[in-house]
């Protein structure tokens, strides 16, 4: 069965991080400095996903995402008539460092060639639609289009999954397109170019199935990939921002509905390079 990790998720442990610190305090307590040192503690914790093998930092962005959640509670309480001040107010966001990471064309032959078949599938699936890993993941193959709905469709999204994603399986043969559930659910058609539909056609052959395994052994696999191809570092992520990279440089429209559908981004918000 595969995890599908819900918004709702991430926000309570976001006020799990921050009720032993001010859930004894009223809002109009809590102060500027407070909640400079707060965001400054949470800095220097380590990461508590369980999908993370190797612990590390909060990162930069997970700082912004909490204190986004946080300060959305001040400013409710004050739309409410409460007497408060938000003392998210002056507080300048930090920066995150920003991901680069592309990889090259020959940095790909040499990462292939260092890899399983079943990852270099993978690899070329990634590179061919840009999806997340999650989303990779996630793709359902046990029903065709207009099909009843499958059992691993139904535990993927659970009662309230997408309609459409409980009456068929993920994989279009005919339009040659890949179905998807991104962020906060949100479902969108991947188009593949004939290599991209090769490696998943060649994966069901070979193995009867896609890439279920744990996300973190999909990072390793790349990791050690990488090492032994003798290149830089290399992730899933990196892999979907080469897709956005390579589009671009392809003269892909960075504002047009197609790019921000295969992405998934709005056109107004794709960034250049595409994350």
């Amino acid at each position: 069965m595969t995890a599908i990790w819900h918004p709702w998720n991430r926000d309570a442990q976001i006020v799990a991080h921050f009720l032993p610190h001010f859930g004894a305090r009223r809002l109009d307590e809590i102060t500027k400095s407070d909640i400079v040192r707060y965001l400054n503690l949470r800095r220097t914790q380590m990461t508590g996903n369980p999908g993370h093998k190797n612990r590390r930092l909060v990162s930069e962005s997970t700082v912004r995402r909490e204190r986004g959640l946080l300060q959305s509670i001040f400013e409710r309480a004050i739309d409410e008539g409460y007497d408060v001040r938000n003392p998210f107010r002056g507080i300048k966001r930090g920066k995150d460092k920003p991901r680069t990471r592309v990889l090259t064309l020959d940095e790909e032959t040499l990462l292939l060639e260092a890899l399983h078949p079943r990852f270099q599938r993978f690899v070329r699936f990634a590179l061919g639609t840009g999806c997340r890993l999650d989303e990779i993941r996630g793709i359902e193959t046990s029903s065709a289009r207009g099909s009843a709905p499958n059992p691993g469709s139904v535990a993927r999204g659970g009662p309230n999954a997408p309609l459409r994603s409980l009456a068929r399986g993920d994989i279009d043969r005919v339009c040659g397109t890949v179905h998807v559930i991104g962020k906060f659910r949100k479902e969108r058609d991947v188009p593949m170019q004939p290599d991209t539909s090769a490696a998943l056609r060649e994966q069901l052959e070979e193995e009867g199935k896609l890439w279920k395994q744990n996300p973190q052994r999909l990072r390793e696999v790349l990791a050690k990939g990488a090492v032994h191809a003798k290149i830089p570092p290399i992730t899933p992520h990196a892999l979907r921002h080469t897709f956005g990279t390579r589009w671009l440089r392809a003269g892909g429209d960075i504002w047009s509905s197609t790019a921000s559908r295969t992405i998934c981004h709005g056109a107004s918000s794709l960034p250049n390079p595409v994350h």
